[in-house]
Order: structure tokens, then C-alpha cells, then sequence
């Protein structure tokens, strides 16, 4: 028996609607960013090539990555 991807689709969302009638978050997600794209860019403006290189620096932020470009040594992600 094949079944029509509105049957599909229409299955989903039926299932979707009872974990939320339910009270249950059908997209669970613990995650929680430390920084925000604007305040990192902020705080690296003034860097040189240099200071990058010198220290090591990590942070935290949401979104997703809708292109990415590995150049060896360095990455770049484009995230929306």
C-alpha cells in the first residue's frame, strides 16, 4: 500500500498536535547559548591577526549554519 506524502505529512502533524495537547515539547532542547553574534563581534572589532593567533578563545552561540567554508587553518560559518 502506498501512501501520499499528505497522508504523511498529515499523519505528523496529527502526532505533533497530541505531544503538545499533552503538554509535551514535541522539539525538546536544553541548549543555552552564552553569547550572542553581536556582542562577539563587538568584542573582537579591535583584534589584529596577531592577538587571534596568540590567545585562544571560545563561545557559545545559536543558530544555524547555512554555509561553511574551510580554508586549512581557518573557518568561516555563515549562521542565520
Amino acid at each position: 500500500m502506498e501512501f501520499d506524502i499528505s497522508d504523511q505529512v498529515a499523519a505528523r502533524r496529527r502526532k505533533l498536535e497530541e505531544l503538545r495537547r499533552r503538554g509535551i515539547d514535541p522539539y525538546p532542547n536544553d541548549f543555552t547559548p552564552s553569547d550572542l553574534a553581536a556582542s562577539i563581534q563587538e568584542r573582537y572589532s579591535g583584534w589584529a591577526r596577531e592577538d587571534f593567533e596568540r590567545r585562544s578563545e571560545e563561545a557559545c552561540v545559536a543558530g544555524r549554519v547555512v554555509g561553511l567554508r574551510d580554508f586549512g587553518r581557518a573557518a568561516f560559518c555563515h549562521l542565520q
